[in-house]
């Protein structure tokens, strides 16, 4: 003890109430609780008080009256700086504080522990267990009925319709179950069950935004709810309220649109890219087979030439004529691969490349096209 306690403690009388203050100072450092005990309950701290601070003085054992725990109890907070939690000063306070508090994460643990440290930041001894607990238990019902109220109102009846109809089904495999599967790969199948469910969600998604905003959630809250969709079967999730239901199919459904988003956008990189290399492959492909040809007729180019020297040729003989001679030595095709290679032009790859995706236009109309009208660019945006 400091001198200031020391001073505090020898104003006492009793040798009980001196013991018994030292004893409710010590609990409360420990804790910041006000602990109602008697010295039957304490006679191993009771014992060790004596010994080192009255030389081990015998003292009567029977428990302090009502009104002198009171006044040491008024003494000590006082002494600490603390105050007594009083339900008509503190309450509404402290519930204003925890309505906040339980937006931000809505597990009870937290919102206990955010409730300790609100005692602790203003000076207040903790309350009792029960009170604290009736505290959280009011914080928790005003949060649902915030929530259910925002659903009322921001809500459309088709909407939540909707929303209850993806858990209506009778099959096993219900609506919402189908929007839970996951693409696996990128095979035309998976995009296109990905491509259905993105279109399914986007009919709802501009109302689940607004909502969403107006439910003023955290993400802690809001991927907890989505979770809950997530891992839980249908069957329980028809187990809870309609109000509950929706709310966690709304948070869902907020998750798994970016998520489609995500993988149509995933999806349509890697068509495009595989489409640009093969059509790149391809090119060079075409490209070797017509230097194969270049080097096969070239020597066939000095035959062509020798048309223009040939005497025996008549002069009266009309070009047509010596076209279709020299066709039948080189074809057309391999004359003009000739021709650009004799004048140093380099072979067109573009030219081979864009025949390749031309021949690929029904693939690109089913699937690439159909990803790239069905992406939301808004998200694109905020991802750049």
């Amino acid at each position: 003890m400091d001198s200031e306690t020391q001073k505090l403690v020898n104003e006492l009388r009793r040798l009980e109430t001196r013991v018994y203050f030292i004893l409710l100072l010590g609990y409360f450092r420990s804790r910041p609780i006000i602990f109602n005990f008697s010295f039957n309950d304490v006679v191993a701290d009771l014992d060790y008080v004596r010994s080192k601070h009255f030389n081990g003085k015998d003292m009567v054992l029977a428990d302090l009256s009502r009104t002198t725990k009171t006044k040491l109890v008024k003494k000590l907070i006082k002494h600490v700086g603390f105050s007594i939690y009083q339900s008509k000063l503190n309450k509404a306070p402290l519930i204003e504080r925890l309505n906040d508090v339980v937006k931000i994460n809505l597990e009870p643990r937290y919102v206990f522990d955010e409730c300790i440290a609100y005692f602790g930041q203003n000076r207040i001894a903790l309350a009792g267990y029960t009170t604290l607990q009736d505290t959280i238990s009011v914080v928790l019902t005003n949060e649902r009925n915030r929530i259910e109220k925002v659903l009322h109102d921001c809500l459309s009846l088709d909407t939540r319709a909707t929303l209850l109809k993806l858990l209506g089904s009778n099959n096993t495999f219900t609506d919402l179950a189908k929007l839970k599967k996951m693409s696996k790969d990128f095979s035309a199948s998976q995009i296109t069950q990905e491509l259905k469910t993105h279109k399914i969600i986007r009919s709802l998604y501009p109302e689940i935004k607004v909502l969403i905003a107006e439910l003023e959630l955290s993400p802690k809250n809001l991927e907890y709810y989505a979770s809950l969709v997530k891992h839980k079967s249908v069957y329980k999730l028809r187990r809870h309220t309609d109000s509950q239901t929706i709310l966690y199919l709304v948070c869902y459904l907020f998750f798994r649109y970016r998520e489609t988003n995500d993988n149509l956008v995933s999806a349509f990189i890697y068509l495009v890219r595989k489409l640009t290399e093969s059509a790149k492959g391809y090119a060079k492909q075409c490209i070797v087979e017509d230097v194969n040809v270049v080097r096969t007729k070239l020597k066939s180019a000095g035959s062509l030439l020798k048309y223009f020297i040939d005497t025996d040729m008549d002069d009266d003989l009309s070009f047509g004529d010596v076209r279709k001679k020299a066709f039948k030595l080189i074809p057309a095709d391999s004359i003009k691969l000739l021709s650009d290679h004799l004048n140093n032009n380099d072979f067109d790859g573009r030219q081979y490349e864009w025949q390749f995706i031309d021949k690929q236009s029904s693939k690109i109309k089913k699937l690439i096209r159909s990803l790239f009208m069905s992406i939301d660019i808004e998200f694109i945006h905020l991802y750049l």
